[in-house]
């Protein structure tokens, strides 16, 4: 267990014995990674599954009757994901349920593997760079910064142009 570093701060939803781990970000800054241990599966879709219309909405079900399912990481088409459970307990639940035979979903059967260790350090990494990514592009202007069309060029405080003449109606 690390200690977590001077002035950052700490995840509420995290318990107090959840471990923290220590990177480099890009910039070359010490960051903290701050997140629960134990919480993310794997899985890896069988025959008989039909993955060009399977949608994670039927995996999230599957596998909820686990435990409170927080994340799918799933696009159609892929014979692969991850599945982010809220505590450690519904993804022991999982693993340990489906261990023998799997889990049903989509048509057919489907593996799980637990992911641990630095696999779990890149899951969570990849989700916290999805998640800024997701909050920037969000904030990004289109078409004149997402006033419309011509947005505030040529408008008086009025509503109108400048020169005073009604332009459109």
């Amino acid at each position: 267990r690390l200690a977590r570093a001077e002035g950052a701060q700490a995840n509420p939803e995290l318990d107090e014995d959840a471990e923290v781990e220590y990177g480099k970000a890009r910039g070359g800054k010490d960051t903290v990674l701050d997140f629960p241990r134990g919480v993310v599966l794997s899985f890896k879709l069988g025959e008989g599954v039909d993955i060009a219309t399977l949608r994670y909405e039927a995996l999230k079900e599957a596998l909820g009757s686990y435990g409170q399912v927080q994340h799918v990481n799933y696009r159609t088409g892929n014979d692969s994901g991850f599945v982010r459970f809220a505590d450690e307990a519904g993804c022991k639940a999982a693993l340990e349920g489906t261990k023998e035979g799997g889990f049903e979903v989509g048509g057919g059967k489907a593996s799980t593997e637990a992911v641990e260790g630095e696999a779990e350090v890149q899951y969570h990494e990849s989700a916290q760079a999805a998640i800024k990514a997701a909050r920037e592009k969000k904030f990004q202007g289109g078409f004149g910064g997402g006033r419309g069309r011509w947005g505030k060029r040529g408008r008086d405080e009025s509503g109108g142009d400048r020169s005073g003449k009604r332009t459109r109606w």
